[in-house]
């Protein structure tokens, strides 16, 4: 006879807190165990089902169960019939996170959840450690728990705008998570980082003017395409109310770079290059091909190759662009230096 038990939680987030007591007691007590997100929580039950599939991986002897969630005690029932469909002769308990009630007559094991501190952790831009990196990528490719404001982005923004917005965010988490920087950050910083973008250039120079210090202003208003950019990153600061200084200033350089960049503020400059959505242009394929490898030697490359564009035109490459150059090939290794050498030998 199998020995079963259905854990039901809100799961909002789960944590590593989750899997490794189910593991323990799939170890000690049960054959398999049914991972059941039931409401009331913050997050929309489809969210906590992906993230829990996630979170559970090929782990054997655990799976999810449940999608369409009305009330916790209607779910758990369901999930009871849906068990017995597939095991006629099971023995079944209930795993009941704090705050839910099992339906009557099932054995309860209790579990005291830290998903509350996990959500104050990523509500401080932080890849907490208490959320497997599966699921940390997860949220911070939704901007699940970080306060973001889409809705108010989405009518600042046109379709076209959003959709390249998405996009960054998109490609900054899967870089975060592929070279192990901070997911929640980058993600943040590349949902906002165009937030400016769309903005009449007579507004974007009054903010420039008077917001803005003076060594800003001298080096921005020397061209309308640094604009946006920090402009973007005080908008940010002042009507979504985000104050981190690395998200910041990774919207702020995400057009130029800068010496001393952060892994935050190389990842959102190379996931604004290579985005599925951009349009192929002399370069991109070679850039992203090498962001598999580096995003320092990838950001190098784009930089490079955007300066002989530049050049090419017949216009001046802006000097913080050539500093942050100049840095990069001192920060990266001989091999990446010697890739990006041979990529651009083949461009230009």
């Amino acid at each position: 006879m199998m020995r079963l038990a259905v854990f039901a939680g809100k799961f909002d987030p789960i944590t590593n807190k989750h899997i490794a007591f189910a593991r323990k007691l799939l170890t000690d007590q049960f054959d398999h165990i049914y991972f059941l997100p039931v409401d009331p929580a913050f997050v929309k039950p489809e969210w906590r089902h992906r993230m829990c599939e996630a979170a559970l991986g090929s782990l054997e002897g655990m799976s999810v169960i449940g999608e369409d969630v009305s009330t916790p005690r209607k779910e758990m029932l369901s999930a009871v019939k849906t068990i017995a469909a597939v095991h006629p002769e099971h023995q079944l308990a209930f795993i009941m996170e704090d705050g839910l009630k099992a339906p009557k007559g099932y054995p309860v094991i209790p579990f005291e959840s830290d998903s509350r501190e996990a959500v104050l952790e990523i509500g401080r831009y932080r890849d907490t450690s208490l959320i497997s990196r599966n699921v940390l990528a997860f949220i911070a490719s939704q901007g699940l728990y970080q306060h973001c404001e889409e809705k108010k982005l989405r009518e600042m923004l046109s379709k076209g705008r959003l959709q390249h917005t998405m996009g960054v965010r998109s490609t900054a988490v899967q870089l975060a998570r592929r070279f192990d920087s901070p997911m929640i950050k980058c993600g943040v910083a590349a949902l906002y980082h165009d937030c400016a973008k769309e903005m009449p250039v007579k507004e974007m120079r009054r903010i420039c003017v008077n917001e803005l210090g003076r060594k800003e202003q001298d080096e921005i208003l020397s061209s309308g395409a640094l604009m946006h950019g920090h402009v973007g990153a005080y908008l940010t600061e002042k009507l979504f109310n985000v104050h981190d200084e690395e998200i910041l200033n990774a919207i702020r350089y995400h057009t130029t770079g800068r010496v001393d960049m952060s892994d935050t503020e190389m990842i959102v400059f190379l996931a604004d290059a290579i985005e599925p959505n951009r349009a192929d242009y002399p370069g991109l394929q070679e850039i992203r091909q090498l962001s598999e490898e580096s995003v320092r030697a990838a950001v190098l490359l784009s930089l490079c190759v955007t300066k002989a564009y530049v050049i090419k035109s017949g216009k001046e490459f802006h000097a913080s662009g050539d500093q942050t150059i100049t840095w990069l090939r001192e920060k990266c290794t001989e091999r990446e230096r010697s890739l990006t050498k041979q990529m651009l030998d083949k461009l230009i």
